[in-house]
């Protein structure tokens, strides 16, 4: 799942690992998640943004979350 125009979107493509709706963590999905809580969307966001480096000004309005 990435964040883009606003949106949670769902990217899918052959050989994709499994990715967990709750914790947002590779390898597993939330059927099998141990996590005890949901992780929050914006920490992921946050998360996904640091990691790309994407400029500021290519993330429009996920910027203002932040």
């Amino acid at each position: 799942m990435l964040p883009a125009y606003g949106r949670k979107m769902i990217i899918r493509y052959p050989g994709q690992p499994l990715q967990c709706n709750r914790c947002y963590d590779t390898g597993h999905l939330k059927k099998k998640c141990e996590a005890k809580e949901n992780t929050e969307w914006s920490v992921y966001v946050k998360l996904v943004l640091r990691e790309l480096k994407v400029e500021e000004k290519l993330l429009g309005d996920w910027m203002k979350m932040f």
